[in-house]
This record gives structure tokens, sequence and C-alpha cells, in this order.
């Protein structure tokens, strides 16, 4: 590869890699100024193809809930995915992932949040 060629990858990375930061930094300021923003990206990310599993797809709405206590009704309607796939999650495949508790008020109803979960600055 010729200096020419090496300096011109170089440039084209520099600006591509320019190009992704201030994009991020926009979606930053987006998700500080915009609660709902986060749970309509993360309804995008998890379309066909984004490659998020449906784990990732619900630790990202806890995430952006701040890691509220939620109700397997309430992950429904934030995720998009079904009832068996998410209940799949919490009761079978990632159980140590979540803390549970009885809702108050409530003979059956569950709630959950991650049982890890850092607040980022």
């Amino acid at each position: 590869m010729s200096e020419t060629s090496k300096d011109k990858t170089i440039q084209t990375l520099a600006i591509s890699y320019e190009r992704r930061v201030k994009i991020l930094r926009q979606l930053a300021t987006f998700v500080r100024e915009d609660k709902g923003f986060t749970l309509e990206l993360i309804a995008a990310l998890r379309s066909p193809g984004s490659g998020m599993t449906v784990f990732e797809v619900i630790k990202e709405c806890f995430v952006a809930k701040q890691n509220e206590w939620c109700t397997l009704v309430d992950l429904l309607a934030l995720t998009g995915i079904s009832r068996s796939t998410v209940g799949q999650v919490l009761y079978k495949s990632h159980t140590s992932q979540f803390e549970t508790r009885p809702k108050q008020g409530f003979k059956k109803t569950k709630e959950w949040r991650l049982a890890t979960f850092t607040v980022a600055s």
C-alpha cells in the first residue's frame, strides 16, 4: 500500500469517526431531554435485523426507566414482544439477572427490575 493510499484511508476513517461522534452526541442529548425518545430508539433497535436479543431489549427498557419496578404487562407494552417470549426471559433463561417482588395490593401480580443496575453519568 502506498503512502498516498494510506493517507487517504486514514483521512476517510477520521471523517467517519468524526461523523459518528457527532451523531452519538446528538443521541445523548435526545436521551437526556426526552425519555420517550429512548423507548422509541429501543423499539427501532429491536426491529428485525437489529442483532439485539430479547434479554438485551428488556434490559434496555429497564435502563431507560432508571430500573423502576415493572410488571410483565408493563414490559409487554414497552417492548412490543410477546408475553410468552418475555416470560421465557424472566422466568427461565435469565432469572438471575432480575429481582422480583409481589406487587402491592395484588395477590398474583409480580414486579421486576434488573438485579444489577448502575446509573450512567
